[in-house]
Formats: C-alpha cells, structure tokens, sequence
C-alpha cells in the first residue's frame, strides 16, 4: 500500500463507522441551514464536495451506479456511485463521467448555486439529460418530514 510507505495511514474503527448514520443526518441539517455565500466568504471545491456528501441519499441511490463530473470555472468534482456506494473528490471523474454538468454561477459555484440552475435548466450537459434528474433525486433530495 503506497499509503503506508508514505507514513500513518487513518482509519475509522468500527465503532466511528457506526457513528456514519448520525453524522450523515447531522450533515444532512447542516446542508439545509446554508445561504449563498456572502462576498468575501471563500467556497473551496472541498466544501462543495463535502456538502454533496453530506446531502447524498443512499436510500435514493439503492443499486445505482453512476458517475457525474461537475465543473464551474476552476472548480471540477466528481461524484461516482456504484451500487449506492458514494465517492467523490476534488478533480476529474475517473475515466469518462457519464454526466457532466457545467453551470456558470453569477457568484461563488456553490453547492446552493449549482442545485439552482440544475433547477431552473441553467446547466450545460455531457452525456444523458436522465442522468440529471437522477443527480437531483439523489443529491438534492427534498426535505424529510
């Protein structure tokens, strides 16, 4: 494992990784206490990929396997779910992404910005217009009760 050549290499014990369903629910709140960001607050590409986790409905994603890249100017992440397994980082999807969504935000390309214009038709696609309502169902799932 080149991971441990280089040094300490972290993992969750199984007890942290029960801890997943109430940090995931935790996550989940967060996203939907966010605003737009304000001038001279920073958005990173991890942020924004973090929040896509944190909103990321496995039950939505039961058996699916998919890939998205999203790009906005310099940010590009990609989202990959296979078999309603979620990874996602900082930078091009692993091979060919099955969607890519391109949106060009009036500010920050946040999280809020990129769910907007997927809403109101503001993005440009690469690959299958289904894929996009099936990005929604999963990453911008509507609010539980």
């Amino acid at each position: 494992d080149p991971a441990l050549r280089r040094g300490i290499r972290y993992a969750l014990t199984p007890a942290g990784q029960a801890l997943e369903p109430a940090i995931r629910t935790l996550g989940r709140w967060g996203a939907t206490q966010l605003d737009e960001p304000r001038p001279g607050e920073i958005v990173t590409p991890e942020s924004v990929t973090m929040t896509l986790r944190a909103v990321f409905d496995p039950d939505a994603a039961a058996g699916l396997t998919a890939s998205w890249e999203i790009r906005a100017g310099d940010l590009v992440l990609h989202l990959v779910v296979t078999d309603g397994k979620l990874e996602s980082g900082v930078g091009p999807a692993p091979g060919q992404p099955d969607l890519a969504i391109t949106f060009h935000p009036d500010g920050l390309p946040s999280y809020q910005a990129l769910i907007q214009a997927a809403k109101c038709g503001l993005v440009e696609l690469d690959g299958p217009r289904e894929l996009l309502k099936t990005f929604m169902s999963v990453f911008a799932p509507s609010p539980r009760a």
